[in-house]
């Protein structure tokens, strides 16, 4: 029987070779971004941030100093927010469909890391399945107010993009031990600096490049100054910005406003709080992420024929998410609320408890036992991704807020969700293999 080939059917039209340079996944990703921005109407405080600049001329450095001392340490991306608005909403709207690429793209480039897989076939149908998680994996609520909000999209969607590009060329240093061109760290190091004009992705940007600079020295023996360079810009301006003046008056507001109460709760109790407001997020609005990577765990330790032992912890996180969608036991679920964390009972203690040992345990799977050597990478991803939303137990606005910064822990998370995927599939499609040549020979 003659063997179906996608490429040669697709030759006639030209599309086999779009496939393999990546042109048509990059305008599909690129036509669908506009589609979905071009005529994106103002919301909120969108228009205020315009009329700010109109106040004070063209002096944007007046604005950015009372910005600065009076409201917050986002002065960086709300900077260019404000140039951009005063030019006009629609470039804006365009920048952010070239964004919101960017982001699908480069989340593509960690899910397949080796460059000379990234074509072809199955490089764009992983980045038809980015595209289709980042638009329709979020309710249309919360994409609303994080990707296409043009103030919050400048932090969050343009945050991640510069994040990941930032971290690139770590990666690469860390998977390769190749160094990259002076011009490239030159690109990253500002893509760093932007990152850490957004708490979120400047926090992130400084503890994973720290995981991929140890990597890579343990790894590749390989010490890269100008990496080393990068991650110190980087971090420094993560914490510049958010010891800024603005962000202790905000804050101070902010629990006037939001939350009164949140004076009285402890260190603890706010790390309980962020834990378990994580923890209940991780059942609903990331549960999609968070069991796809548990079951796609479990796949890969079936089919690499690990120990029994192994295949049974694998199984416990799959059971532990999937069990809630069928019968809520109350001792599992039963995660504090901000009116209640201060007297959380036993069985609160207990839902936390469980909560983070399966958390836990994925994290420790995907770093040992999913590829044939350790693997910080995925592990990293995944806990940083959930590590992003507790740390806003720390602050008042964890309700109001929330939704939005659990849309940047789920961009974070579909990393490893669609690491796990893809390598679950070509150990499936090894294991068929392994079974068709054993046949043959006998």
């Amino acid at each position: 029987m003659r063997r179906y080939s996608l490429k040669k059917a697709l030759e006639p039209y030209g599309i086999a070779c779009a496939l393999e340079e990546q042109w048509l996944s990059v305008f599909i990703l690129l036509a669908a971004a506009l589609a979905l921005n071009i005529g994106q109407p103002l919301r909120l405080d969108d228009a205020a941030f315009m009329r700010m600049y109109a106040k004070d001329g063209p002096d944007l450095w007046i604005w950015a100093q009372e910005y600065w001392t009076t409201w917050s340490g986002r002065v960086l991306p709300h900077a260019v927010f404000v140039v951009l608005m005063n030019i006009g909403p629609g470039l804006v709207n365009l920048l952010n469909a070239i964004m919101q690429t960017a982001c699908i793209y480069l989340a593509g480039m960690f899910v397949i890391r080796n460059s000379d897989k990234r074509r072809g076939l199955s490089w764009s149908v992983i980045l038809m399945l980015l595209m289709g998680f980042f638009y329709l994996g979020t309710e249309q609520a919360v994409l609303e107010v994080s990707a296409f909000w043009k103030t919050a999209a400048v932090l969050y969607v343009w945050g991640y993009a510069a994040m990941l590009f930032a971290l690139y060329p770590m990666l690469k240093l860390y998977l390769t031990g190749e160094d990259s061109p002076l011009p490239m760290w030159i690109l990253s190091g500002g893509a760093a600096v932007y990152a850490a004009g957004f708490e979120q992705s400047g926090g992130f940007f400084a503890a994973m490049g720290l995981i991929f600079l140890l990597a890579a020295v343990i790894r590749t023996k390989t010490i890269s100054k100008a990496a080393i360079a990068v991650w110190a810009v980087g971090t420094f301006f993560t914490f510049y910005f958010i010891l800024s003046p603005g962000n202790f008056i905000r804050y101070s507001e902010e629990i006037l406003f939001w939350f009164p109460n949140f004076g009285l709760l402890s260190g603890t109790d706010k790390l309980f709080l962020g834990i378990s407001y994580t923890l209940r997020y991780c059942l609903t609005d990331l549960f999609v992420p968070v069991f796809v990577t548990a079951v796609g765990t479990f796949v890969i330790v079936c089919l690499k024929n690990r120990s029994l032992f192994i295949k049974a912890s694998s199984f416990l996180p799959v059971a532990y998410y999937g069990l809630y969608h069928i019968k809520k036991v109350p001792f599992l679920y039963d995660y504090a609320f901000p009116d209640s964390v201060q007297g959380f009972t036993a069985s609160n203690w207990a839902a936390v408890f469980f909560g983070i040992f399966h958390v836990f345990l994925l994290t420790v799977l995907l770093f040992m036992y999913i590829d044939d050597r350790l693997d910080p990478v995925t592990s990293a991803f995944y806990a940083g991704g959930l590590a992003e939303s507790v740390i806003m137990g720390y602050t008042p606005t964890i309700i109001v807020s929330m939704s939005r910064c659990v849309f940047f822990c789920r961009e974070i998370l579909m990393v490893p969700m669609f690491y796990v995927v893809y390598k679950a599939l070509c150990e499936a499609a090894s294991f068929a293999q392994k079974i068709s040549a054993e046949r043959n020979v006998s």
